[in-house]
């Protein structure tokens, strides 16, 4: 696949800051990179800014493994022999370039994007189960891995670098595509040159403000999914929060289409009664219709991403009748409550969940579904991440929870003295009675079994399907392992 550079500009729409010789414009681009190491001869390297690293210092390398132009945001004329482009916003130029290079495949496939603070995985993997049994190729790109053509790799990031997805798409077969599209994607212009048929909306909650600084920032990536739907493209959002009811009006104002899910009141689209594990749905626009919905995993927050799944079925012109039959075996989600028999009679979830909001949701499920087990939360801080959510996250775990743990996630950095001295602060706050701490994930689960003799139900989350990145007792490199681990273990109780 190649393309003459004044094709690829012509056809990505981006304009070069400087005079092109006519040469230059004729050069055939073999392929586009943005990292130097993947650069072979014809090649077009994009010098990006990144976090840690500046792409332009990697000209020099890209150079000589053989690119032929560079796409920088820097004047390179004193440099001798090397042709380069110049360009505003070297990110975002870098997507729109790709995906004309691989002839935008998006604008071929039904694309679906997913954002959210909470809820993106489980809504796309609902979503992808639901569109296979109705008779799709469908592909994935998300946190627990990629799926194109009926293969599976590992996920690395939850949004793929725009070279990764364009062409992926380019080879894909499959008729459909959904995305969980994260708010760093979006904002790092990852997306820039796809096309959306639908773009769902999931919540807002606190996350990520150590990046964005301010809810309103954060908003404000997570809305800009909705600029890039095809002309006929459709808003999915779920509208009971301030901020779905504020980008539903947004986006309808813009004259955008919008299908809202409004889960307190059913004021639009569909009707959630919070007061069971089951959805009662009426569906607009079919005589009134009722429905009712049973999401596969328990708790409010699923019912309410099935819904979005199912509402997209249902505007694809499928019946939502089949959808209990449909997502009946469904086979879970890695890291999503993930269940554990343990050994005594004790029982054990992994979940994913990682912000205020997840954990009371979570910790409000478990203690309505087992109300004879004590409840024992086992969660950690994220080194170098938002430090405002940490005393949320406390609050929602001594609220739902018997007793918290708290342990090591991934450190990032930071030393392990500086993230226990932080938990003594909490540990001193609430007292040994409803608190502690141990660093190690293994021996805080050890701790768990040995200070209740009751049936216990030991919930560890922050990590889910993510394997750790810190050293743990025996070895151990996830929490999965640590529940196998657990499983038939007998505990011998010190109290």
């Amino acid at each position: 696949m190649n393309m003459k550079v004044y094709e690829l500009l012509e056809q990505s729409g981006v304009t070069a800051r400087n005079p092109l010789p006519a040469d230059v414009e004729q050069l055939e681009i073999t392929g586009i990179s943005e990292s130097s190491l993947q650069v072979t001869n014809g090649h077009l390297f994009v010098a990006i800014s990144g976090y840690a690293t500046d792409g332009e210092a990697y000209i020099g390398n890209a150079i000589e493994r053989g690119a032929s132009l560079i796409v920088t945001e820097s004047d390179l004329t004193a440099r001798e022999n090397v042709p380069f482009i110049q360009v505003d916003n070297a990110r975002e130029r870098l997507s729109l370039l790709v995906s004309a290079f691989y002839h935008n495949p998006s604008q071929d496939k039904l694309v679906i994007g997913i954002t959210g603070t909470n809820g993106k995985t489980t809504t796309a993997l609902f979503l992808q189960h639901l569109l296979k049994k109705a008779g799709f190729e469908v592909a994935y790109f998300g946190t627990v891995y990629n799926e194109i053509t009926c293969q599976r790799y590992e996920s690395k990031l939850t949004t793929p670098s725009a070279t990764e997805i364009q062409a992926s798409l380019a080879w894909s077969n499959d008729d459909v595509v959904v995305i969980e599209t994260s708010s760093q994607g979006l904002h790092q212009y990852r997306m820039a040159g796809m096309q959306f048929d639908y773009a769902l909306f999931t919540n807002l909650q606190h996350d990520h403000l150590d990046y964005y600084k301010t809810m309103e920032a954060y908003y404000q990536a997570k809305k800009s999914l909705f600029s890039l739907m095809k002309a006929d493209g459709k808003a999915v959002i779920n509208s009971y929060t301030m901020w779905g009811n504020r980008l539903a009006k947004e986006l309808a104002a813009n004259g955008k289409q919008v299908l809202t899910v409004d889960t307190k009141k059913g004021a639009t689209s569909y009707v959630l009664d919070k007061t069971t594990d089951t959805a009662v749905v009426a569906f607009n626009g079919q005589g009134g219709q009722i429905e009712e919905i049973e999401a596969p995993l328990s708790g409010v927050y699923n019912q309410e991403n099935l819904i979005l799944a199912t509402t997209v079925m249902v505007d694809l012109g499928l019946d939502a009748g089949n959808t209990n039959e449909a997502i009946a075996d469904f086979a879970g989600i890695a890291g999503r409550l993930e269940y554990y028999p343990l050994a005594d009679g004790n029982e054990m979830v992994v979940d994913y969940a990682h912000t205020p909001d997840a954990i009371e949701a979570l910790l409000t499920t478990l203690n309505a579904q087992y109300p004879n087990h004590e409840i024992i939360h086992i969660f950690g801080f994220r080194g170098q991440r938002d430090t405002k959510k940490f005393p949320q996250m406390v609050s929602a775990s001594q609220t739902g929870a018997d007793l918290t743990i708290l342990t090591t996630d991934d450190l990032n950095g930071v030393p392990k003295q500086v993230m226990a001295e932080k938990y003594l602060e909490y540990v001193t706050q609430y007292g040994l009675d409803s608190m502690a701490m141990a660093l190690d994930r293994v021996e805080a689960v050890e701790l768990a079994l040995e200070m209740s003799p009751n049936p216990v139900f030991l919930v560890l989350t922050g990590k889910g399907h993510e394997a750790y990145s810190e050293v743990n007792k025996y070895g151990v490199q996830s929490d999965q392992q640590v529940a196998h681990m657990f499983r038939y273990r007998q505990v011998s109780y010190s109290m």
